[in-house]
């Protein structure tokens, strides 16, 4: 290795210099990945096995695009899967969980959601993250 670094005349503190500046970068490029393009299987199967980080990237991205603005319920739900059931949410929303945090618990500590708000016409006029503190 020591070889390279003569071939190219940089010294060994210019070398390491150059090796941790680049390490740096990579991690800090690894780390901004907070959202990803919207993939229904994945979506779906991410509920299933609560993998929520899946979910809250896809859900960062529908947010940003805001592409879903004007749909119908009805192709939301055929998009997402069924919304959550609560009995104390308004018919004019839907919420899909996107993370679910316990700690020591047996009841949810925190739960992120992604909430679209309905019309009177069943059309999305907005969606957003909701974030619940001991539940909804």
């Amino acid at each position: 290795m020591y070889e390279v670094i003569r071939k190219l005349r940089v010294s060994r503190g210019q070398f390491w210099g150059i090796v941790m500046a680049v390490s740096i970068f990579l991690v800090i490029a690894g780390c901004s990945d907070k959202k990803m393009t919207f993939d229904q299987k994945i979506w779906i199967e991410a509920r299933d096995n609560e993998s929520w980080e899946l979910r809250q990237k896809m859900a960062q991205y529908l947010i940003e695009e805001q592409t879903l603005v004007g749909n119908d319920k009805n192709e939301i739900i055929q998009l997402l899967g069924k919304p959550e059931d609560y009995s104390d949410v308004s018919k004019n929303e839907m919420y899909y969980t996107i993370d679910l945090f316990y700690g020591y618990d047996i009841d949810p500590v925190r739960v992120e959601y992604l909430v679209f708000s309905l019309d009177s016409n069943n059309k999305v006029t907005k969606y957003v993250r909701k974030l619940a503190l001991g539940g909804l």
